[in-house]
């Protein structure tokens, strides 16, 4: 599906999917961490219950380094839940934290992105 709002900056999700996501003018096929202003491919993660404090980082910069106020996670299947060890660490840390279905997760993305906020998304293909 196309997205039509690119008021952003920084990196512009445009279109999805349910097996990818146009990010600028490269195609994802496989898990990736985004903000604004960064981009990890090939994000390890496959599967939402999996995920772990740890996994939340881009590059060398880690979650408590980016000063962000909210993670989104979006997924194309949700077998399971987050751990609520994680949710419980974000909420230590004043950090908000969301998942949701791809498609809601990227237009969600793109208001965020639009409105200047402070935040992380991962989107698990």
């Amino acid at each position: 599906m196309q997205i039509s709002l690119d008021s952003g900056k920084g990196h512009i999700i445009s279109a999805y999917s349910t097996s990818s996501i146009q990010v600028n003018d490269s195609l994802l096929e496989h898990s990736f961490l985004i903000t604004p202003t960064n981009l990890h491919e090939n994000w390890p993660v496959t599967d939402i219950s999996s995920l772990c404090f740890n996994d939340l980082q881009i590059g060398e910069d880690k979650l408590e380094g980016l000063a962000i106020e909210l993670v989104l996670i979006g997924y194309t299947r949700l077998h399971n839940l987050p751990d609520y060890g994680l949710i419980a660490k974000l909420g230590e840390l004043g950090i908000g934290f969301e998942f949701m279905e791809m498609g809601a997760a990227c237009r969600t993305y793109s208001i965020l992105n639009s409105e200047d906020r402070t935040f992380l998304a991962g989107f698990i293909l």
